[in-house]
């Protein structure tokens, strides 16, 4: 199916800007609809990755078993489930993206599992027995110095003493990601900073790796913390560099516990949702990394319904995905740019330069024919 425009957008092209930059003098920044896709498939599509060797964006459903692969002009590639029996049965789906082409599903016990057009071409196995509460967003397989980059994964031996002090605290503490290159034993690589206040000694959640590599540079995100933490990525180590904290007003902090009482932390959900920082992408000269504020205590509580569980279309409205532009030296240009109505907010970008999300159909206040892609430019002025 070709581009299909929106009815809202018309003549005019939406513009959704950001609040005053932190320099008052500085350029203004916008993310503005330039296009939209409509791809032709009913239900709950989300957008996944895309790939630009191919030029083709991956979709699934919560799960990652149901999936659609599509073009820039939104027709199918290939559409799919991922094996529930057989040889190549999955278990259970950690995350999907693309590596290499095809698509990599992290499983929760055989590695990352690769498809060309639903058909098993391969695996990257993990050489140890690891846990399923392990959670990758962005899959996290990248090329790097001759081999396989990736977020290291919760081995089993860590909890064979259960959930202790040192179990929990290792979480700060161990290495951070995993390289696999043939011929050489399976390397740990990069820490926390000494500093960061993660290893304070206090139990702050599971940390959730999201990370851009770019030439030299690798920039992480823990999910946790409205910041970004920059490592040197040369001569086959992964060392930190420096801590950017983003300085979002109104963000909504956990409340860190001490280690010994660790299995309290989550009690936090039940009266406030804290902030998280999600994605972080290059578009150009820039870098934008997307966020939610969070909910404080005193709003939590009014959008709860009668049973105690928290209206999904009000959490959309208090709690929007937002995003902040930044130079390459990570310096702060702008905060709290919204996207179109709707968005899912994970996005990808092509190599055109444009900035795409999926309109999350259960937000939508009308029922589209199909699963709707927006193309974004970012503009300046």
């Amino acid at each position: 199916m070709k581009n299909t425009p929106l009815i809202f957008m018309g003549a005019v092209l939406g513009i959704f800007s950001c609040s005053p930059t932190i320099d008052q003098t500085a350029v203004n920044y916008s993310l503005e609809i330039e296009d939209s896709v409509m791809i032709n498939h009913l239900g709950s599509l989300y957008l996944i990755d895309y790939d630009s060797k191919n030029d083709k964006f991956l979709l699934s459903d919560e799960s990652f078993y149901n999936y659609v692969e599509a073009n820039k002009e939104g027709e199918k590639v290939f559409e799919g489930r991922l094996p529930v029996d057989g040889p190549d049965a999955i278990d259970m789906a950690l995350g999907m993206g693309y590596f290499r082409g095809n698509i990599a599903v992290a499983t929760a016990n055989q590695g990352f599992k690769l498809f060309d057009q639903g058909v098993s071409v391969g695996a990257i196995k993990i050489p140890y027995a690891y846990n399923s509460f392990n959670f990758l967003p962005k899959i996290g397989l990248t090329e790097w110095n001759g081999g396989i980059l990736y977020p290291r994964l919760l081995a089993d031996s860590l909890m064979a003493a259960g959930f202790t002090e040192e179990f929990y605290a290792r979480g700060y503490t161990d290495p951070l990601f995993e390289f696999q290159k043939e011929g050489q034993e399976v390397k740990n690589l990069g820490f926390l900073p000494e500093t960061s206040p993660l290893r304070n000694g206090n139990f702050h959640g599971s940390l959730v790796l999201v990370y851009h590599l770019q030439g030299p540079n690798l920039y992480l995100l823990n999910w946790v913390r409205p910041e970004i933490l920059k490592y040197s990525a040369e001569i086959g180590d992964i060392t930190a560099v420096e801590t950017v904290n983003l300085g979002l007003e109104n963000w909504v902090s956990y409340d860190e516990t001490p280690l010994n009482n660790a299995q309290n932390f989550y009690e936090t959900y039940r009266k406030k949702m804290p902030g998280t920082v999600r994605n972080i992408q290059s578009v150009g000269d820039y870098f934008l990394v997307q966020y939610q504020l969070g909910i404080p205590e005193e709003v939590f509580a009014t959008i709860l319904d009668g049973e105690g569980r928290l209206k999904s279309e009000e959490v959309a409205k208090i709690n929007p995905p937002l995003i902040a532009v930044l130079d390459k030296n990570l310096k702060v240009l702008a905060k709290d740019l919204r996207l179109p109505p709707a968005s899912n907010g994970d996005f990808v970008v092509t190599k055109e330069g444009h900035i795409v999300v999926s309109k999350n159909p259960n937000l939508s206040e009308t029922e589209d024919p199909g699963t709707i892609l927006y193309k974004l430019k970012l503009k300046t002025d």
